[in-house]
């Protein structure tokens, strides 16, 4: 069993010895990147919203909130003094916004300046590296015809109503390669500057805040353009890539909201504000995003010993069994 294992094990060592080595020789250069935040942004016009559709009710309790505003749906015929009838809604909400962002990440670029080509590995990015964005936020809001006390009011139903909220919170926007490594070209245009082209494929992700409930818009998967000049020097590289972006995706959702209060103005007569429950579900978020991605990172070429270390178990694999 020894010898037959030791015939198997030597050509098994030899070849991913002569395999790397080769990878050595042939000018295939790996360097690992680090994006410079300070340097890199994107400037982009985005816009988040989510739809949904439920019910509204009054916030009345006959005994923690007997002063509290009751809802009824129609507009003519009697309201008992105790009805709090549910109402049906529709709701959508969101925000847009011009952002500025100063990203991080990392990845990996091989390569092979004989042959005009690179390949990039593990690309990520936190397109959020300065920190949250907030931005003022609006719902708009359509419903059946109904009618409030405390106050009394008609709502006639069928009109949209646009309410401010305030502002909304975009906390995660992400960009991670999925798929494999992904190939581009690499022309030489001076002495060690290259122009480079390409696009790996991404998983974006992005968590936003709706009525003080955490969104997260589920990973889709987008192609993330990068083009650009390469500058060699010595062990060290500069990569300079400026492309557009724009990406527009909606997602099904079909998920259960959290109870939520909202304060809604009156509309005949105008002037007061009725204090309602929203009951809703998530149907659908959508995101879009148009603009340009300025990435600058600095890169680190890999060291031969670095590499060298992946022969060593093989060495020593040799050594035992010989």
């Amino acid at each position: 069993m020894r010898a037959a294992s030791f015939q198997l094990g030597r050509p098994v060592v030899l070849t991913a010895s002569i395999l790397l080595l080769t990878s050595l020789a042939s000018g295939q250069l790996p360097y690992n990147f680090t994006v410079n935040s300070s340097a890199s942004g994107l400037d982009a016009t985005l816009s988040l919203s989510a739809n949904t559709s439920g019910t509204l009710i009054g916030n009345y309790d006959p005994n923690s909130n007997p002063t509290g505003t009751r809802t009824k749906p129609g507009v003519w015929g009697p309201f008992g003094d105790t009805e709090n009838l549910p109402v049906n809604i529709s709701l959508a909400g969101g925000f847009g916004n011009t952002v500025h962002t100063a990203p991080t990440g990392a990845f990996q670029l091989d390569l092979d300046l004989a042959g005009g080509l690179l390949r990039i590995r593990n690309f990520g990015s936190n397109l959020l590296g300065s920190g949250p964005l907030t931005a003022p936020a609006t719902v708009t809001l359509e419903t059946d015809a109904f009618r409030t006390r405390n106050p009394t009011s008609l709502y006639p139903g069928g009109i949209p109503v646009e309410i401010p909220v305030g502002s909304a919170t975009l906390s995660q926007f992400a960009v991670s390669q999925t798929g494999g490594d992904a190939f581009g070209t690499l022309t030489e245009t001076g002495p060690n500057t290259y122009s480079f082209a390409v696009a790996p494929l991404v998983d974006l992700t992005a968590t936003f805040d709706f009525f003080g409930n955490p969104l997260e818009i589920p990973p889709t998967s987008v192609l993330f353009p990068l083009g650009g000049e390469l500058v060699l020097s010595g062990n060290t590289a500069l990569l300079t890539s400026l492309q557009p972006l724009d990406f527009s995706q909606t997602q099904p959702i079909g998920q259960a909201l959290p109870q939520y209060p909202l304060d809604l103005p009156t509309i005949i007569p105008p002037g007061d504000t009725a204090h309602v429950l929203l009951n809703l579900t998530l149907d659908e978020i959508a995101a879009s995003l148009s603009g340009s991605n300025s990435l600058i990172a600095d890169g680190v070429l890999v060291p031969e010993p670095a590499v060298a270390l992946l022969l060593l178990p093989l060495v020593a694999l040799r050594r035992r069994l010989g």
